[in-house]
């Protein structure tokens, strides 16, 4: 389920960030699109720079994403 705080917004993450998931006939919920950037970001770093993130940095800044707090580029 989407927790987003309107139908707009809910609509712009549907179907600009959001991807079908095909093994559940749906699209992914807004929780699954962040997790699945911060597991994108934290490949990405440990990959490009030998840095690692810190679980509980992590933790913060998904949390910010989620409530909206802070918008990444996608």
């Amino acid at each position: 389920m989407n927790t987003l705080p309107n139908d707009y917004q809910n609509f712009i993450a549907l179907s600009r960030y959001a991807r079908w998931l095909p093994e559940k006939n749906r699209r992914e919920t807004w929780q699954e699109t962040v997790a699945r950037y911060f597991d994108f970001m934290e490949e990405h770093l440990k990959e490009n720079t030998n840095q690692e993130l810190v679980p509980k940095t992590r933790k913060i800044l998904e949390d910010a994403v989620l409530n909206l707090e802070v918008m990444p580029s996608m």
